[in-house]
């Protein structure tokens, strides 16, 4: 699996930790407001992301992303002076 770029890795953890929470993967939308990007770049960053086979996203079925690497909530990278993980 190739590396993850942080902002990638943020996406992943983000979605790894929405699904142990709530039981199901996030949609788009709940990704982008969670991170303050819009919808396109999520898009990018899961298309990225499944290149490098870190998920796998099925076109056919809503909220059909599932997570593969498992992203240490410790390496987890940093916005505003804390860790994402703790923000949350």
């Amino acid at each position: 699996m190739d590396q993850l770029t942080p902002r990638q890795h943020e996406v992943v953890l983000f979605c790894r930790q929405y699904a142990e929470t709530h039981g199901f993967a996030p949609s788009l939308r709940e990704i982008a407001d969670a991170l303050g990007v819009n919808v396109n770049a999520i898009t990018g960053h899961l298309a990225a992301a499944a290149r490098k086979g870190a998920i796998t996203r099925s076109a056919r079925t809503a909220r059909g992303l599932v997570v593969h690497a498992a992203p240490d909530s410790k390496s987890a990278t940093r916005r505003g002076g804390r860790r994402y993980a703790e923000a949350k």
